[in-house]
């Protein structure tokens, strides 16, 4: 089943309907605190610090790593002192007590990395994901 957003995929997981989903922690987190799901298992190479008690899937034996992340954009061409300025503002904001508390919250562990580092990330991941497009042979979206 192919589904848009977050929403569209929980009322099938909780009906039944489908057996199960690989799901972002801020849905999944919330679902399982109200007890309407039971998380299986973690997509990142080692235990989440928010999440310890969820063991990874590499744990049960699937040699996967997909973890999630979030991260700013920019419009293309802005400045790098300015990209700079962002890049330090954000990661002040997420490096503080208060800031690692509300992405704990969401089953998340901050991590901050380069603006090269971030650019790389991006780039490996939306080459991978193409390609996990073109081998299940999904229909682009409009």
């Amino acid at each position: 089943m192919q589904y848009r957003t977050s929403k569209d995929w929980v009322n099938d997981l909780i009906s039944g309907a489908v057996d199960f989903a690989f799901i972002d922690s801020v849905s999944g987190v919330g679902l399982a605190t109200e007890g309407r799901v039971r998380v299986l298992a973690g997509t990142t190479a080692e235990r989440a610090a928010s999440l310890p008690d969820i063991p990874t899937m590499k744990e049960g034996g699937i040699a996967i790593e997909m973890p999630g992340w979030w991260a700013a954009f920019s419009p293309a061409g802005t400045p790098k002192p300015i990209l700079d300025r962002l890049h330090a503002e954000f990661s002040a904001v997420v490096t503080t007590d208060e800031g690692k508390k509300f992405f704990n919250l969401l089953g998340n562990d901050t991590w901050v990395t380069t603006l090269d580092e971030a650019r790389a990330i991006y780039l490996k991941e939306y080459k991978d994901w193409g390609e996990y497009v073109r081998v299940a042979k999904i229909e682009p979206q409009g």
